[in-house]
């Protein structure tokens, strides 16, 4: 038999083998290895894509608060601006019967409400209100994509782990009150912080 001949029949033995299941050992330890490896990288991956997604929620919340609070806006004569508008009057519960007539309604004389302040305010004032509002909205915006791509790396872990999906709503929930809460922890301190040092500026 010749060299060729003796080599293909080698090679038809290892495939034979492969396709049957009857691997070597030690060829079957490395690819369950390898697999493990794969697996364990794909998981990885997961929880760093799901991680960063959040503190991309995260820190556009923290970052428009923060604008949001420091912006110069006369927050005072603007309440008592708002105080002197008649709130409008809700309508019948029995609109509730058909919501989106409801729906329709709500927005309607929400709407004219905001007219009948900001026609209240000054041009000053309707300035600053109008710079604040699109900041809010801005930082609104942002912080939205980033929940839904959020959303969507959470969606990763679950199905990296086979989770169930009640744990992906859970996860997503946990994620966005921790967010929400270290923004309202981190403007509390500087709140308290700027009060502390009012008040002892206020004794030197």
């Amino acid at each position: 038999m010749t060299t060729a001949a003796v080599g293909r029949r080698r090679v038809h033995r290892a495939v034979s083998a492969f396709q049957s299941g009857h691997m070597p050992t030690n060829a079957k330890a490395s690819a369950q290895r390898a697999n493990a490896m794969l697996g364990g990288m794909d998981q990885v991956i997961a929880w760093a894509g799901f991680l960063g997604a959040w503190l991309l929620v995260a820190g556009p919340l923290y970052q428009g608060a923060l604008e949001l609070q420091e912006e110069d806006i006369d927050r005072e004569l603007m309440a008592a601006s708002v105080a002197r508008v008649p709130r409008p009057q809700p309508p019948s519960a029995w609109w509730w019967l058909l919501p989106p007539v409801m729906y329709l309604i709500l927005r309607r004389r929400a709407k004219a409400f905001r007219h009948a302040v900001f026609a209240q305010l000054t041009l000053d004032q309707q300035r600053q209100f109008t710079i604040y509002m699109r900041k809010a909205i801005g930082w609104f915006t942002v912080a939205a994509g980033a929940t839904l791509l959020a959303a969507e790396q959470t969606w990763r872990v679950t199905e990296a782990h086979r989770w169930s999906a009640w744990l992906f709503w859970l996860l997503a929930t946990v994620m966005l009150s921790l967010a929400v809460l270290n923004t309202a922890l981190r403007l509390s301190r500087k709140t308290h912080a700027g009060a502390a040092g009012a008040v002892s500026a206020d004794y030197t």
